[in-house]
């Protein structure tokens, strides 16, 4: 295991329940297009998109970013993104797609491996 202070990890968990919807066909196809656009000028290095495939998994979706680590902080880019037009876009952009507000957690790598 190493230490990487040179990424931000954001984690974006979408809530499943008996009355939630998400359509995964939009949210790839346009949602994370948009995401892409807007966060790779802040740093923005990869993402991957899983769905779970358990129907009694609290999330359907859930969605891992990784991020470049900018300013003192680690957080710059990140918080940059997010303060952009594209990013306030992206935020207005989830009805689209789900009825049910994602849980997000974000913060610096801490530790990481290859195996």
């Amino acid at each position: 295991m190493t230490a990487n202070p040179g990424t931000i990890a954001l984690h974006v968990l979408y809530p499943r329940d008996e009355t939630s919807t998400f359509n995964l066909e939009y949210y790839l196809s346009t949602h994370m297009a948009l995401a892409e656009k807007a966060w790779k000028e802040h740093g923005l290095l990869t993402y991957n998109v899983i769905e779970a495939p358990d129907p009694k998994s609290p999330y359907s979706i859930a969605t891992f970013l990784t991020w470049e680590a900018r300013g003192e902080s680690g957080m710059d880019g990140v918080m940059a993104g997010f303060a952009s037009e594209l990013g306030k876009a992206l935020a207005e952009d989830v009805p689209n797609f789900s009825n049910r507000t994602p849980a997000v957690v974000v913060g610096p790598v801490k530790a990481s491996n290859s195996v």
